[in-house]
Order: C-alpha cells, then sequence, then structure tokens
C-alpha cells in the first residue's frame, strides 16, 4: 500500500470520527482536508505513524505527543511490571527516576505498559487493555 492510500485511509477516517452522524462531505471537503492534512503530518518510519512535523501545534483538544508520552512515563515511574502475575504493581515509596534506568530496562517498561494498556482518544487518557476471555 502506498502513501498516497495509507493518507486517505487514515484522513477518511479521522474525517468520519469527526462529523456529526447523518453528514456527508463532499469530494472537495475531502481533498482540502487530506491536504491540510498532509501539510501538518509526515509519516515516521521508525514508529510507522503519522507524527506532526516540527513547528505545527495539534489541534485544540488534542494532546500532544510529549504530553502522551509524560503521561505514561509518570505511569512507569510509579509502577513496576511483575511477570509473576503479568500485572502491574505500585511501588512502595517514592516514584523511581525514569532517566536512571538502563536503556534496556526502559524498553522493557514501554514494551510492558504498551501491551497492558492504550490511549483512549474519548477520554484522554492511557487505560488498561481489555483482556478478551476464551470461550469455554
Amino acid at each position: 500500500m502506498g502513501h498516497a492510500q495509507w493518507i486517505a485511509m487514515i484522513a477518511g477516517g479521522v474525517l468520519a470520527l469527526a462529523m456529526p452522524a447523518g453528514a456527508q462531505q463532499t469530494r472537495e471537503q475531502v481533498k482540502m482536508d487530506r491536504d491540510e492534512f498532509m501539510r501538518s503530518h509526515t509519516f515516521d518510519n521508525s514508529c510507522e505513524c503519522w507524527v506532526l512535523k516540527a513547528g505545527v501545534q495539534p489541534p485544540p483538544g488534542v494532546k500532544s505527543r510529549e504530553e502522551v508520552k509524560a503521561e505514561r512515563d509518570k505511569f512507569i515511574s510509579g509502577h513496576v511490571f511483575s511477570n509473576t502475575c503479568d500485572c502491574w504493581r505500585p511501588i512502595s515509596g517514592p516514584p523511581r527516576n525514569i532517566s536512571t534506568m538502563t536503556r534496556d530496562q526502559r524498553k522493557n517498561a514501554t514494551e510492558a505498559f504498551t501491551r497492558t494498556h492504550e490511549w483512549d482518544s474519548a477520554t484522554d487518557s492511557w487505560v488498561p487493555r481489555r483482556v478478551v476471555q476464551p470461550r469455554k
């Protein structure tokens, strides 16, 4: 799938969420929204996602990538992942300083966090992922 197809798919999904129920956009409106998206975003191959270009502010009401990461890091600093229960446990005492963790420790904590949590756009916060119970 080429970048143009990705752009159309992402822009269409974003626009569909922003549209009131039953509203229709014209082809010209969709093109203008796509062009605006392309002016403000770039595709980052390292994380395989669209990110705001440098110097561009997120739309009103949308948290910046830095704010989302800060919330994640705050959670990680106050919790430690336990492999025995496959869950996060609060740290007793003061929060740990993430900047003193090794690169591997930060990587493992971040991977565990993104495996167990997801960003909820409706509440603008990280929420635990729902665990799907296997059918009996």
